[in-house]
């Protein structure tokens, strides 16, 4: 399982593998549509694992959407809790943050009384690292309050699941889903998002890809021309257009693919 993280050290003394969009359950949604796949729960848990281990940290951060909306609540509970549990037992930290999927995951917490678990809304919350950066972590359907936006230096999200399609030279066609990093002026941004002033410096933004194994993610091209993007994220306040310069495409493996309008150029050919 391609698994799409960043690690961050923080101020707490902790290293942390973020990732977004896990998605529990969402094979019981495919069922109901007449799709059958074994419960990917386990799998989600292993890849966690896997690359907290090699990366030797010591928590987990999940920007949104730990779970999808689910059929029934029996349902619901069976699979996300059986994903907290195994990950509280094996993590010494993990941040949750809301996503719009997130519906009930309060109570379940609540249910489980996980000590080393900690929930956060969907606005997000600043995480000092080491070296003095102060990153905005959200989930990306919400804004984040004005305070932690005017604050921090970086932002990461999810909620968009960007990925690529490529094809080679025989026709193959294979889709992949992929980290973007954009860089644009802070001082647009927060004149487009809250109508206020900011200071002009560089923000990157950091979107993560959706980390479950049955699903790939929208295609960027279509992000990027506002199509087949249904649900609301912030990245709507970000005019692509004038920046494709300043967007960097990575897979999930860190391979650098290129600039946006260059992937994008090679895309249209």
């Amino acid at each position: 399982m391609k698994l799409g993280y960043i690690t961050i050290e923080s101020t707490d003394g902790y290293k942390y593998l973020v990732i977004a969009d896990t998605h529990v359950g969402y094979e019981i949604e495919l069922l109901s549509h007449g799709i059958k796949i074994p419960s990917q729960t386990d799998k989600i848990v292993n890849s966690i694992i896997e690359n907290v281990e090699r990366e030797k940290a010591h928590g987990l951060i999940i920007l949104g959407d730990v779970k999808h909306e689910l059929p029934t609540l029996q349902e619901s509970y069976r699979e996300v809790i059986n994903f907290l549990q195994k990950l509280s037992q094996r993590l010494e930290k993990i941040i949750l943050v809301m996503g719009n999927h997130d519906g009930g995951l309060d109570k379940v917490l609540q249910k489980l009384n996980l000590k080393n678990v900690t929930l956060h809304d969907s606005r997000g919350f600043i995480l000092e690292t080491s070296n003095g950066k102060r990153i905005l972590m959200l989930h990306g359907n919400s804004k984040p309050k004005i305070e932690d936006f005017e604050r921090c230096d970086v932002m990461i999200m999810g909620h968009t699941h960007p990925a690529i399609v490529l094809q080679d030279s025989t026709g193959y066609i294979v889709k992949e889903p992929i980290i973007m990093k954009l860089t644009i002026d802070k001082k647009v941004l927060a004149k487009r998002m809250f109508g206020i002033e900011s200071e002009s410096r560089e923000l990157p933004i950091i979107v993560l890809p959706v980390s479950h194994p049955s699903t790939i993610g929208v295609n960027i091209m279509q992000i990027v021309l506002r199509r087949e993007v249904k649900t609301f994220t912030i990245l709507q306040y970000i005019d692509f257009q004038n920046i494709l310069h300043n967007v960097e495409v990575y897979l999930t493996d860190y391979t650098y693919l290129g600039s946006l309008n260059h992937v994008l150029e090679v895309l249209e050919k």
